[in-house]
């Protein structure tokens, strides 16, 4: 009589294809996962970079809702400023607090009296766009203000209110 052996278990080729299938699914869920990171990463950067610049211009416009004076010179001064500090960066100054902006290498200004019209230009290695606008200013008499503000000059746009 033969006996019937009742086998428990695995082979040990089973084991080695569900390894096998196991390490092929981690591989493919890692990838996927580094791969949205990287994504992630990338967009929060530029959402970062537009936004910044962006609220720039959102702060520009409430400094000169109740401005009384727009002035160009070398320090900052006044309820706000956006220039080029001693060391060539980009900054902007509200009530005296510095806030660097490392996406602009350029500030073009120009101020007829009742329109102030403004250009922020975007750094060569930077992933955002230049931003530009003009804002009618009727609380503010004055004279013709055209200036380029760069890393060269260092002057502000002071904005001031009396």
């Amino acid at each position: 009589m033969k006996k019937v052996i009742d086998q428990q278990g695995f082979t040990l080729m089973e084991l080695m294809a569900a390894a096998l299938i196991g390490i092929i699914l981690i591989g493919v869920v890692g990838s996927i996962f580094l791969t949205s990171l990287n994504l992630f990463s990338r967009s929060e950067a530029i959402q970062y970079k537009e936004g910044s610049v962006t609220n720039v211009e959102t702060n520009l416009q409430n400094a000169l809702s109740t401005a009384t004076g727009i002035q160009i010179e070398s320090n900052f001064s006044g309820i706000y400023s956006i220039g080029f500090n001693s060391s060539g960066e980009c900054v902007e100054v509200i009530n005296g607090v510095e806030s660097k902006i490392d996406q602009v290498s350029q500030i073009i200004i120009n101020f007829d009296g009742h329109t102030l019209r403004y250009e922020l230009v975007a750094k060569e290695n930077s992933m955002m766009s230049g931003l530009s606008g003009g804002i009618v200013v009727n609380n503010i008499v004055g004279g013709n203000i055209s200036a380029t503000l760069d890393n060269t000059n260092r002057q502000y746009l002071v904005i001031k209110k009396e």
